[in-house]
């Protein structure tokens, strides 16, 4: 059952494996600890506003996400770019 301060995220997602099914919609989720299966397809992912803090993900798949990332999570209050320690 999810807390109430996670029911305000669209995706609350914290610590599950994350197979190789498309990501599409993680607009302002909560990322934090997943493990990003390396054969899940990122192709026109959305992530904006969404917390990837210490998620697991192959170099080649952070500049993807990093291209794309934009706005601040409204639940951890960390910005998407910084999650994915993107160099700017």
């Amino acid at each position: 059952m999810r807390t109430s301060r996670e029911s305000r995220c669209s995706t609350p997602l914290r610590g599950p494996l994350i197979n190789s099914q498309p990501l599409r919609n993680n607009r302002n989720a909560v990322l934090v600890n997943a493990y990003i299966a390396s054969n899940s397809k990122l192709t026109g992912v959305i992530i904006d506003g969404a917390d990837f803090t210490d998620v697991l993900l192959r170099q080649d798949q952070i500049n993807y996400l990093c291209k794309r990332a934009s706005g601040t999570n409204p639940v951890t209050g960390v910005e998407t770019k910084e999650s994915l320690m993107c160099m700017e």
